[in-house]
This record gives structure tokens, sequence and C-alpha cells, in this order.
């Protein structure tokens, strides 16, 4: 048994309801490429439908400050959707956050 971090994790906000998520994702887990739907992987970058924040860049825009490497056994993680942007939350302190205000739905 250990005690150490030993992956990722995604994190993110959407704008579907529970009907609409589960008939738009039947049966998988990759909802991080799902319509309205905004996601910052474990390093910390932004990504709609799957792609980076603008597509092709790399690496896009990032959550500066957050990085899922580093939190620890016990951690708690937040999100909140802010109007314009994303912010993260460690233990309830901001991580960082990353604006959208202008990006468009890819």
């Amino acid at each position: 048994e250990s005690e150490a971090w030993s992956g990722g994790i995604d994190i993110g906000v959407t704008a579907l309801t529970p009907a609409e998520f589960g008939a738009a994702n039947p049966g998988s887990l990759a909802w991080a490429e799902l319509e309205s739907t905004w996601v910052v992987n474990s390093a910390g970058q932004l990504r709609m439908r799957g792609r980076a924040v603008p597509p092709g860049a790399i690496p896009g825009r990032t959550v500066a400050g957050y990085n899922a490497g580093k939190l620890e056994w016990k951690d708690v993680l937040g999100v909140r959707a802010e109007r314009g942007a994303i912010a993260l939350f460690v233990n309830g302190e901001l991580a960082g956050r990353v604006e959208v205000a202008d990006v468009e739905e890819i």
C-alpha cells in the first residue's frame, strides 16, 4: 500500500443536463470529448471536445500554478466555473485559473 500519488486526474464542468450527458455518452468514460464541456487535464491544460485550446496549440492554455502530480493523499480538489474563466482549488486555496471568455466552442 502506498500513499504516493501515482496518476493523473482530469476535472471540468459541463452545461449538459444529466439526461443529455447520458444520451451523448452511453457506456463511455470519454466525457472530455462532449460538447459544452470544459476539462482541465492533470497537467493543467484546458481541453474542449478532447482538443487543446486553441486547437493544435501545444500545450495551449494552461491553469498556471496547477499540476495534479503535486496532489497528496487526502487533498481536496475543487473546480469553479466563473464568467469567463475556470478556477481550480486545492484544499480550499486557489491553485490557478484559466481564462475562457474569448474561446468559442470548438
